[in-house]
């Protein structure tokens, strides 16, 4: 009798790319090493250290800008003793266009050009307001009432062109009754010292009228 036939399922082998990671620590974490982490993580928080050494809070100072290290420094007077090599990396990095002195500090080199910066942006200032201020004022736009504007002299020409009877814009008539010598008169029936001014009525001009009788034309030819 013959054995049955063995089925034979491919599967592909499993093949480890890449490094090994370890998920927890092989070793704990100093109680010193934890806080300078925690001191580093908040350095911007702090104004009074008390005594603790420079040497041991040095990698927080080194996290510190220049603002926040004068802050410090303020408050714990005795970090000037030994941070001059601080500044001397802020100096470095801000100011590498000036140069120490004889017996100046670092700390006092970035005091002395940071208040020469101060000075040259002052000037600046003064300078640009000066400017301004020489200038000649501002031309405003105001806002003139439809009644009183005129109408420019070139506007005024072409509208008496298309219309020699229209003067181009308000005409007003002085409408006056029989007045006597003392210069009064009386208007509807009223005693008046003045005469009244009434706008007069504006003249259809003769473009206005060719165009009316040409649009009778072509309505009377559709008709």
């Amino acid at each position: 009798m013959a054995a049955p036939p063995i089925n034979k399922v491919k599967t592909r082998s499993k093949v480890f790319s890449g490094t090994v990671r370890n998920v927890g620590q092989s070793t704990v974490p100093r109680l010193e090493d934890l806080c300078i982490r925690v001191l580093c993580d908040n350095h911007d928080r702090y104004e009074k250290i008390g005594d603790a050494p420079y040497w041991l809070i040095k990698p927080m100072l080194e996290k510190c800008t220049a603002k926040q290290l004068l802050d410090l420094e303020n408050h714990n007077p005795r970090l000037t003793e030994d941070d001059d090599e601080l500044w001397k990396w802020h100096c470095k990095n801000e100011y590498r266009e000036y140069k120490r002195e004889e017996d100046e500090s670092w700390r006092d080199l970035y005091t002395r050009a940071q208040m020469d910066r101060e000075a040259k942006f002052n000037r600046i200032k003064e300078k640009f307001v000066k400017k301004e201020q020489s200038k000649d004022p501002v031309r405003n736009t105001k806002l003139v009432s439809v009644d009183q504007a005129k109408p420019p002299r070139n506007v005024r020409r072409l509208m008496q062109k298309m219309d020699p009877k229209s003067s181009g814009g308000k005409s007003y008539g002085a409408s006056t009754s029989s007045t006597s010598s003392s210069g009064t008169g009386k208007i509807n029936g009223r005693p008046s010292s003045a005469p009244s001014l009434q706008p007069a009525k504006k003249a259809k001009g003769t473009l206005f009228k060719n165009c009316l009788k040409m649009a009778h034309n072509i309505r009377r030819q559709n008709c």
